[in-house]
């Protein structure tokens, strides 16, 4: 069983081995580092913003859909695991950070320009684990994060890297905090 500090670790990797990869990946394929990519400009508050919105709205929808019984039977080893960490706000915002930074680099700021945005899309999900076809809740709330992994590569074309960092970081944030609500283990 992965403990809390284990999830640290987790998230430290994330957070820096990730990026550091997906810029290795561009260095390789591309023969440029893109340290651009995390150049914030005039517009970079229209970015932050729309990425919010976008990750607030993606995020209240996979809300519901887990209540939906079959899809809630599907993802209940997944919820009794972070249920089972205790996990305080400061937790939540750090893994939902890390992993919106380090996973938005790598694959928005560099797998995504050599794969598109569905191919792109369909692996990071796959990775996570959402698109096993032998079960029907898990599949049909993977497909629905396959859509909002696509939304986040077009949001990264349309405004850049920081718009789709931050719809996957308060995606993450609401549907951890909503994870920690459900345990009555207000923080």
């Amino acid at each position: 069983m992965l403990k809390k500090n284990n999830l640290y670790l987790l998230g430290i990797i994330t957070l820096i081995g990730f990026p550091a990869l997906g810029f290795g990946f561009n260095y390789l394929f591309e023969g440029a580092l893109h340290l651009e990519l995390l150049r914030l400009n005039s517009n970079s508050w229209i970015a932050i913003v729309a990425g919010l919105l976008f990750g607030i709205s993606f995020a209240m929808v996979a809300e519901r859909m887990s209540e939906i019984p079959f899809i809630s039977k599907s993802t209940y080893d997944l919820t009794e695991f972070f249920k089972g960490l205790n996990l305080t706000f400061f937790d939540i915002f750090f893994l939902a950070f890390a992993a919106g930074f380090g996973e938005e680099i790598l694959f928005r700021g560099a797998i995504q320009g050599q794969l598109g945005i569905w191919l792109t899309s369909v692996i990071f999900i796959a990775i996570h684990g959402y698109l096993n076809p032998r079960n029907i809740g898990m599949f049909v709330f993977g497909s629905y994060l396959v859509l909002f992994s696509a939304f986040m590569g077009y949001i990264f074309e349309q405004y850049g890297i920081w718009s789709s960092i931050m719809a996957h970081f308060c995606y993450d944030l609401i549907l951890l905090y909503s994870l920690k609500k459900s345990t009555n283990q207000l923080i």
